[in-house]
C-alpha cells in the first residue's frame, strides 16, 4: 500500500484500525491450528477468504488478541484520567496492569485484586440511567478464546514486569497485538508510543524481542495516523528501534518484510519465505508484509489469515495496519456487520478518541 488518502478523518483511522484488526483476528482465529487437509475440507481452494460465521452466535468470533486490545483501551483510559487528576503515575502502573488483571478475571474467575472489580474514574457511575456498561459487564469477554498462557502465568504472580526488571522471558504475540490502541492514542508522539507500548508489553513479557516488537508496531500505527505511507511508517519504527539494545530479531524480520514487499514475489511466496509465525517478531513481520503488499484491505487480512502458525495474531496486525491506512470504509460492510462486539468496540473507540481532548 503506497497511495495515501490525505483527507481521511482521524477518527475514521481509529475505527479502521480497531475494527480492521478485529475482523482480521476473527478470520485467522477460525483457521488457526488447522492442517492443510482440514482447510481443503472446509474452505474452497483450501483458504479462508471471508469471515467465518459461528453457527451458535451468528457472529464472526474474536480471539484473545482483540479481547486484550479492548482491555488495553480500558486501561489506557483509566491511567490517563488518574494521572491527570493526580499529577503522577504511568500508563502501565496506573491503569493497564489493573485492566489486564480484569482480563485475567474474565478468563479464570479469579480476582487478583478486589479493587479492580469496582467502577473507577474512567467509568460512569449512573450506569443504569444512561445504559453504558463497564468492560466487565460484556458477557462475551468471559469466553475463553485461546488465551495466552504466557500472559496468564505472568499475571497470576501478582507482579508487574518492567523494562528494567523483567518478569519473564516470554515473547509470544499476545504482547504485540494488545498494544494497537497505544499507537492510536499517542500518535502525536511516535517515540512515546514506542516506549509506552514496550512498557505495556513488558508487564507480562520480559524478552526484549517481544516488547520491542510491540513498540515498533505502535510506532508504525502512530505514523500511519500522522499521514505517513505504510513503508515510511515502517522505516520510522526501524530508526526508533535502533535506540534500544537487543534489537536484532525485530530489526531483521521487519527489514526482511519490507524487502519482500518491494520484490516481484507473489504474496504466497512472500508468506512462505517469512515462514510460520510463532512469536511477536514473526507476527509483526507477517502483518506488515501483508499490509504492504496488498492494495485492498480484504487481501491484506486474507493473506495473513492463511499464513499458518499464529494466524489470528498475524491477521489482526495486517488488518489493523490496513484499516488504519485505508480507513473504516475500506472494510466490507458485511464483514463488519456480523463482527462480535462491534457496537462495544465503536463505543470504546469513541471514548478513547474523545479522551484526547480531556
Amino acid at each position: 500500500m503506497r497511495k495515501h488518502l490525505s483527507d481521511m478523518l482521524l477518527k475514521d483511522r481509529f475505527i479502521g484500525c480497531i475494527l480492521g484488526g478485529a475482523v482480521g483476528d476473527g478470520m485467522g482465529y477460525a483457521v488457526e491450528g488447522l492442517a492443510p487437509l482440514e482447510l481443503e475440507q472446509y474452505f474452497e481452494d483450501g483458504k479462508i477468504t471471508e469471515p467465518y460465521i459461528d453457527e451458535v452466535t451468528g457472529k464472526a468470533l474474536i480471539s484473545d488478541d482483540t479481547q486484550m486490545a479492548l482491555f488495553t483501551m480500558d486501561g489506557m483510559m483509566w491511567a490517563y484520567i488518574r494521572c491527570n487528576s493526580r499529577g503522577i503515575g504511568s500508563y502501565e502502573a496506573s491503569g493497564v496492569w489493573q485492566s489486564y488483571a480484569r482480563w485475567y478475571y474474565t478468563q479464570t474467575n479469579i480476582i487478583l485484586d478486589e479493587y479492580i472489580i469496582h467502577k473507577h474514574e474512567h467509568e460512569p457511575v449512573a450506569l443504569s440511567s444512561i445504559g453504558v456498561k463497564t468492560i466487565l459487564e460484556y458477557e462475551e469477554l468471559y469466553s475463553s478464546r485461546n488465551p495466552s498462557e504466557e500472559s496468564l502465568m505472568s499475571l497470576e504472580t501478582l507482579q508487574m514486569g518492567t523494562l528494567e526488571v523483567p518478569i519473564s522471558g516470554f515473547k509470544d504475540a499476545s504482547c504485540l497485538t494488545r498494544v494497537a490502541p497505544v499507537g492510536l492514542f499517542l500518535h502525536d508522539d511516535p517515540k512515546e508510543a514506542f516506549l509506552v507500548a514496550a512498557r505495556l508489553a513488558a508487564i507480562t513479557h520480559g524478552n526484549p524481542t517481544g516488547y520491542l516488537a510491540a513498540g515498533a508496531y505502535a510506532c508504525i500505527l502512530a505514523e500511519i495516523l500522522n499521514e505517513k505511507n505504510l513503508d515510511e511508517a515502517v522505516r520510522t519504527a526501524l530508526l526508533e528501534l535502533k535506540k534500544y539494545s537487543y534489537i536484532d530479531e525485530v530489526n531483521d524480520t521487519l527489514e526482511y518484510a519490507l524487502h519482500l514487499s518491494e520484490s516481484d514475489y507473489g504474496w504466497e511466496q512472500g508468506v512462505e519465505l517469512i515462514g510460520r509465525t510463532s512469536s511477536a517478531e514473526d507476527v509483526l513481520a507477517m502483518g506488515v508484509y501483508c499490509a504492504l503488499k496488498a492494495e485492498r484491505y480484504e487481501d491484506a487480512v486474507m493473506w495473513a489469515a492463511n499464513c499458518g502458525g499464529l494466524s489470528s495474531s498475524a491477521a489482526f496486525v495486517a488488518g489493523s495496519l490496513a484499516g488504519a491506512f485505508l480507513g473504516d470504509m475500506s472494510i466490507p460492510a458485511e464483514w463488519k456487520g456480523r463482527l462480535e462486539l462491534k457496537e462495544m468496540m465503536l463505543e470504546w473507540i469513541d471514548k478513547l478518541y474523545k479522551l484526547r481532548e480531556f
